[in-house]
């Protein structure tokens, strides 16, 4: 799976909104249109009704219309209120997901992107723009909804309704929605123009639906396989292979978890940290990057955003991050350390030091720290500090000369590399 080279994904995110909407603005800028989300490119913009019996339509002489008559004849024996229009119980049949030959638009271009995104990630979706004209409000019988309910208000709906079943492509003009930016672009719609399933579905119709699949075995299932397999990749017992199949394994199933809950911050969060163990770096700096514009004040992907930062090389946006998740949580000792690791990388010893030394003042227990700190302050010569950090770090368990060694060959490299001889003392603790 690959991911653009992207420094900071969330200007990344916002070019791509920004080339979608101005888009549609600059083709809906000519006249009074109506917007419909997709979330993949149909072959057809067609109603429900067409697309459960396009073959029989096609091989029958059978009318759509007489297929929503007998519908519709169905459905006034289960309603009291005899006298509703015919449309206005279609529309009610159309948002309780009955087939009919209505096609949903919407005024609001915002409502149509959140329905281009809400669905097949995999794939791009689009946005249908069709232009409301003298002509075509006869051709297709576009007519607002009466007597509208929750829904209907909250999406803004406007209804298309094709003798056909479906629209002539001559007629509308399509903006497509990239699928990379589709997660994305449901958490903007959330967090900024308050267009989310929450706001869509805006009655018990619709929260029991919505209810019910995230509690479904299609949405609860993949989220605690994913959750196992990320426990699974930490086994020692596991070959490279066993544990990339389950670090992807449990993508996939993050993946199809995002898609029935996308504000979900922890889910991202998890994926990132999938993302990071297979060292994919860029797709796991973007996943925490969702997650920190959904919960700016999650100190944990902040926290793993660092880290994806610093392994791929770039050390500066990391402290920036580690910056963030200290300011968050100032007693959080792995900060300090994990900040500290990237001052000592940056040659930056003696914020090194002073961020190692916090983490060890929250965290007295943690000997690599102190072996760390204690490789800095050789190298700052400070010989009685630092035998005294790398003594604890060995009394506590650590491998200090697998760590020294890391860094330098054997003693004597040490000199080439600082210009300075380690002492005697020092250089027996370190040599095998």
């Amino acid at each position: 799976m690959s991911s653009p080279d992207v420094t900071v994904p969330e200007s990344y995110y916002l070019d791509g909104l920004s080339k979608i909407t101005r888009e549609i603005v600059e083709k809906s800028a000519n006249g009074d249109y109506i917007y419909r989300g997709e979330p993949e490119n149909y072959d057809k913009v067609s109603s429900s009704l067409y697309n459960r019996y396009a073959d029989v339509l096609e091989s029958s002489q059978i009318e759509l219309e007489y297929l929503q008559k007998g519908t519709l004849l169905e459905a006034r024996d289960h309603i009291r209120e005899h006298a509703k229009e015919d449309f206005e119980i279609l529309t009610e049949l159309q948002h309780f997901g009955s087939p009919t030959n209505l096609l949903d638009f919407t005024t609001d271009y915002h409502i149509a992107l959140f329905f281009a995104c809400d669905g097949a990630h995999n794939k791009d979706g689009r946005i249908v723009l069709l232009k409301r004209t003298k002509e075509m409000n006869e051709k297709y019988r576009i007519k607002e909804p009466q007597n509208p309910q929750n829904r209907v208000i909250a999406q803004k709906s406007i209804f298309v309704r094709p003798t056909t079943g479906y629209i002539d492509p001559k007629d509308i003009v399509t903006v497509t929605v990239q699928k990379n930016l589709k997660q994305w672009i449901l958490i903007h719609l959330w967090k900024f123009q308050n267009v989310s399933t929450y706001s869509v579905y805006n009655d018990l119709h619709g929260f029991i639906r919505h209810r019910n699949l995230r509690s479904s075995e299609e949405a609860m299932y993949p989220l605690v396989f994913a959750e196992l397999a990320l426990e699974n990749a930490e086994e020692k017992s596991q070959t490279t292979e066993e544990r990339e199949n389950q670090l992807r394994s449990a993508i996939k199933d993050f993946n199809t978890a995002i898609q029935y809950s996308p504000y979900d911050t922890t889910t991202y969060v998890d994926r990132g940290q999938c993302y990071l163990k297979l060292r994919e770096h860029n797709l796991a700096i973007e996943t925490f990057s969702k997650a920190i514009f959904l919960k700016p004040d999650s100190t944990n992907a902040y926290f793993n955003r660092g880290r994806a930062y610093f392994s791929n090389g770039k050390s500066d946006l990391a402290i920036a991050d580690y910056n963030k998740a200290i300011e968050l949580k100032s007693d959080d000792a792995i900060l300090y350390h994990s900040r500290g690791i990237v001052y000592f990388k940056k040659c930056d010893y003696c914020r090194a030091i002073g961020d190692l030394s916090k983490s060890i003042e929250l965290n007295p227990n943690d000997a690599k720290t102190y072996c760390v700190r204690g490789i800095a302050r050789l190298i700052m010569e400070k010989w009685k500090e630092a035998k005294l950090d790398l003594t604890t770090a060995r009394d506590k368990g650590h491998d200090i000369i697998v760590s020294f060694n890391m860094l330098y060959p054997n003693v004597r490299d040490f000199k080439g590399s600082n210009g300075s001889n380690l002492p005697e003392d020092i250089a027996a603790l370190l040599t095998p």
